[in-house]
């Protein structure tokens, strides 16, 4: 539960998100943003806080309005029961 909480705090307010599920060490975010500057920041403030992705995908998205699918590793700190 504090991954899904800490994802809603780093989500920018252009960003929307609309699914999330976890299998694994893994989640997928699904949600749709405004801007591409939006999403590039979500996506490194999810780098920052520790989430590693496959590939980066910040220079293949559209400027706006956009669907966006992201599948990064959860931090190992997330996984462990506090």
């Amino acid at each position: 539960a504090r991954v899904l909480v800490r994802i809603s705090e780093l989500c920018p307010s252009d960003v929307r998100i609309k699914q999330l599920s976890a299998e694994g060490n893994q989640i997928k975010i699904s949600g749709f943003s405004k801007t591409r500057e939006a999403f590039i920041d979500f996506q490194d403030k999810l780098k920052n806080e520790g989430f590693q992705f496959s590939i980066d995908i910040s220079n293949l998205v559209a400027s706006k309005d956009f669907d966006f699918d992201l599948e990064p590793n959860i931090p190992e700190d997330y996984l462990i029961r506090k």
